[in-house]
């Protein structure tokens, strides 16, 4: 769906950049701020807050708030791409993490119970 989206915006921008050259800026910017409100997602960033206090899969929770920090500041204090580019990468740096070094859990054959344990 996204290359989709991709697509029919490189399309329109071709067809008609030469009528958006006469657009003044102020509306163009309305354009991206109302495409971009969507970016300012404050309940999001308290939903993975939330979850860091659960036991399940906490360590993804984690990465993902980090992650989240991570774009919003860059993006304030750097500008868009830029913001982008550091989401990114920290983001690569995550899953690099977390390959290098997975949760391992012990397992093994308790005698006095009768059964396997972690």
């Amino acid at each position: 769906a996204n290359v989709y989206v991709a697509v029919v915006v490189a399309l329109v921008l071709k067809l008609f950049s030469a009528y958006l050259f006469f657009v003044p800026r102020c509306v163009l910017n309305v354009i991206i701020l109302l495409g971009a409100q969507h970016l300012t997602e404050f309940q999001h960033m308290r939903w993975l807050l939330s979850l860091r206090q659960t036991r399940t899969r906490q360590r993804t929770y984690l990465v993902d708030f980090s992650v989240w920090w991570v774009a919003f500041l860059f993006t304030i204090i750097f500008g868009a791409f830029k913001g982008i580019l550091g989401a990114v990468f920290v983001s690569l740096l995550m899953v690099l993490y977390q390959v290098a070094d997975p949760p391992i859990a012990r397992l093994g054959y308790c005698e006095g119970r009768g059964r396997g344990m972690s």
